[in-house]
């Protein structure tokens, strides 16, 4: 049962990111490395999961707290990614940005980098929050 829960719950939205994120800001010889990683970061926390019924080894410690930082970092990205689609929409009826804004190197170099730094803060600013 927890698998199909995180067929519904998990991947599809991970899937939707991977594709909005592959097709908006990554180069096109860059897309094979960004898959690589987006697909560690999909398995991080599913496998963290089926290692935490284990009896986890001492040195695996970080590794399942990678994997539980992970799932709240793709949900804040999944949030971001879907609040900039909202905005495409909008743009889109009012017109706000020229027509060529989304395909430029400026917003890809600061797209990817809003996309990497700003669920990350929201994370450790929750990591510290919980630790105080």
């Amino acid at each position: 049962m927890f698998l199909f829960y995180l067929l519904i719950t998990y991947l599809i939205p991970g899937l939707y990111v991977y594709l909005r994120i592959n097709y908006l800001l990554i180069p096109k010889g860059k897309k094979w490395l960004f898959t690589l990683v987006w697909i560690f970061l999909l398995a991080a926390f599913p496998l963290t999961e089926i290692f935490l019924h284990e009896e986890p080894a001492r040195f695996f410690i970080p590794l399942l707290k990678l994997g539980y930082y992970t799932m709240p970092y793709m949900l804040y990205l999944f949030l971001l990614v879907l609040l900039f689609d909202i905005f495409l929409l909008l743009d889109l009826a009012f017109r706000w940005l020229p027509a060529g804004f989304f395909k430029s190197p400026v917003f890809r170099k600061y797209g990817s980098m809003s996309g990497i730094f700003l669920p990350s803060l929201v994370v450790l600013f929750g990591i510290y929050n919980f630790s105080h």
